[in-house]
């Protein structure tokens, strides 16, 4: 009825001595029920649970979970959990806002840039360890910085500064930057990029469109708008895209950079 249920047996060690050893070929259950071992020596009575020879884990390697943090947080692995990827991705800086404009005035901002990303494999040593999500940038702010614990650190893009009205025409709201390249990624890392540049052909508003935020690597970046739109958020990590405007208007904010986020890929 034990095995007819859908149950294995684990190792018994009264049971192994009664018939001489587990034979060749021979699957148990492992004591914390989380997967398999497969014995690959006649005879075999040593245990596998506590590091015996001539076990196989066959279900080792296998993926148990994908948890997304988009909060900060203390990390506490699923059960069963033998080693994790992670993928931190740093936030995204605000586009440029805008002074405040007279009539026959026009300004542009560009886009803010995104942040860094890197995917980490992690052998040992992380339940427990402390999830820190970065905030997205907002009013020209730089976004905040993700982490898991010591092991991966990721910067925020850089927030785009608040732009006056146009010196000259045609005129090009420069992007903000991305943020530097990590120090740790053992599968990929990647710096973040730079922001769009809006452009403004004349006082006239012919042409006159904000910079678009940078993409991150798990992100797109804000859209750049037209004259008087509100600036457009990024996603994961991305950069907020820039406002801008022809004729009298009030000061105004760029798109708020897009939070970071931490996934961790937990395996067998």
């Amino acid at each position: 009825r034990w095995y007819n249920s859908g149950m294995q047996y684990s190792f018994d060690s009264a049971f192994s001595a009664s018939v001489g050893g587990y034979p060749k070929g021979a699957i148990l259950l492992k004591s914390s029920l989380s997967g398999l071992w497969q014995n690959s020596t006649e005879n075999n009575t040593s245990n596998p649970d506590s590091g015996g020879a001539g076990w196989t884990d066959l279900t080792s390697g296998r993926l148990i979970n994908v948890r997304t943090f988009t909060s900060s947080t203390a990390y506490t692995p699923t059960p069963g959990t033998a080693f994790i990827i992670v993928e931190v991705q740093g936030a995204g800086g605000a586009g440029a806002g805008i002074l405040a404009t007279s009539s026959s005035q026009s300004a542009v901002g560009g886009g803010g840039g995104s942040g860094a990303y890197s995917k980490h494999l992690i052998r040992s040593g992380f339940s427990g360890v402390t999830i820190n999500v970065g905030v997205g940038g907002s009013a020209g702010g730089a976004g905040g910085a993700s982490s898991f614990g010591s092991f991966v650190i990721c910067q925020g893009g850089a927030g785009g500064p608040y732009q006056s009205a146009a010196p000259s025409f045609p005129f090009a709201g420069t992007g903000a930057a991305g943020a530097d390249s990590p120090v740790v990624g053992n599968i990929i890392k990647a710096a973040g990029t730079r922001g769009g540049f809006g452009m403004i052909t004349d006082n006239t508003g012919q042409i006159n469109i904000s910079g678009s935020g940078a993409n991150s690597i798990i992100g797109l970046g804000g859209g750049g708008v037209g004259s008087t739109q509100p600036g457009a958020i990024g996603g994961y990590g991305a950069g907020g895209s820039g406002v801008c405007i022809t004729g009298s208007g009030s000061q105004r904010n760029g798109g708020r950079g897009g939070d970071g986020v931490v996934i961790i890929w937990e395996y067998s």
